[in-house]
């Protein structure tokens, strides 16, 4: 685990985006279809080597 502590200028940015332009449905919506993506990503990789 790191210990850096992040710039002002990337901390304001991190601040701002969650605070003011992300829709938390609509982020959560876009973490599970990434998890999804990734999943299916896997377990095909998965199928090819073993096959």
């Amino acid at each position: 685990m790191t210990t850096e502590n992040l710039s002002d200028e990337t901390e304001t940015r991190l601040k701002d985006f969650f605070n003011n332009s992300i829709d938390c449905k609509e982020m959560a919506k876009m973490i599970r279809e990434v998890n999804n993506a990734l999943s299916l990503c896997v377990m095909r990789g998965c199928e090819t080597i073993e096959s």
